[in-house]
């Protein structure tokens, strides 16, 4: 995880660093908040979908407070909320995809893809 100046873990990360912690963390899991139609377009195979627009508060207690959570969007303007959010509700691990899904390269999508594959969740 990224360290930030004051020793707590950055709230962002770009593709590379998200790929590096699912790397490191086989409890690392990937939450898109985007809209179901958005998913249908394009999507990190094996990541979650919880739509924005339809989710409760208690719908991300199933992931569990201790492990990794990267939240994806398309541009990451959603998903900065949905992980301050996260964080402000003892989430400490919640980390935005800076960019979303839009900066991530199709390559990359497929390693990511590939490492979130037969993860749960954890609660």
């Amino acid at each position: 995880m990224v360290a930030a100046k004051d020793g707590f873990q950055s709230m962002h990360l770009n593709p590379e660093q998200a790929l590096a912690l699912l790397q490191s963390d086989p409890h690392a899991m990937m939450v898109d908040v985007r809209e179901p139609w958005e998913w249908e377009q394009e999507h990190i195979a094996h990541s979650i979908s919880l739509p924005l627009s339809t989710a409760k508060p208690s719908d991300f207690d199933r992931f569990g407070k201790e492990h990794p959570l990267l939240v994806l969007c398309a541009h990451g303007n959603r998903s900065v909320g949905v992980t301050q959010f996260l964080r402000e509700r003892g989430f400490a691990h919640a980390q935005n995809m800076s960019g979303g899904i839009s900066v991530i390269s199709p390559a990359l999508r497929g390693q990511l893809g590939k490492l979130l594959e037969g993860r749960k969740t954890h609660a």
